[in-house]
Formats: C-alpha cells, structure tokens, sequence
C-alpha cells in the first residue's frame, strides 16, 4: 500500500504557518487592490458625490466589470473549483495518481 500523506512533524508545521502567513498577506493585498477598483468605480457612477445627502444614493451595477484578482477573497468564493483545483495539481498524492492513470 502506498502512503499518500506522511506525518506532519513540529518543524514542517511551524514552516506551514509561515506559508499561511504569506497567502493571508496576499490575499489581503488582492482583496486591497480590489476594493480600489470597486472604490474608484463608484466614484464614477456618483460623480464623486460623497456629502450625506447622496447616501441613499442609488448606483446600477448592472454594466460594471470589476475583474477578480487571483486569491483574492471574491476570487476564491466565485471561483471554488479554480481555487481547489490548482491548490490540488500540486499535491504529491494527486501527481502520483495521475501517473498511475496513465494521464501525467
């Protein structure tokens, strides 16, 4: 029987914390550069009105085009089977498995 997932010792856990670290620090850069988009598209629908009175202000959406940026926290919630997908390509177990089919 082939071992797919070895052990997680002290020292490869302290490594992926770091690596965790550094995806949720990108992904809050993506989520920022997002926001700016989104930001900046508003200000051309309201004209740059921002008194209180324009706060019931209503802005169609319908003809916007605001791009995901990959990692981001949008990207990740429209586009699950992206996100899963590549995070499991690069999984040893599933290279392997593909090997075993025949299809890698």
């Amino acid at each position: 029987m082939i071992e797919y997932f070895k052990p997680t010792y002290r020292i490869e856990a302290y490594e992926s914390a770091d690596a965790t670290d550094i995806k949720y620090k990108k992904q809050e850069n993506s989520d920022r550069l997002e926001r700016r988009q989104i930001i900046e598209d508003l200000k051309v629908k309201t004209n740059g009105k921002s008194e209180k009175k324009y706060d019931n202000l209503k802005v169609d959406w319908s003809q916007s085009n605001i791009p995901l940026i990959g990692g981001s926290s949008l990207h990740v919630a429209h586009e699950p089977g992206e996100v899963i997908m590549a995070r499991m390509i690069i999984k040893p177990a599933f290279i392997m498995h593909l090997r075993t089919v025949g299809d890698y």
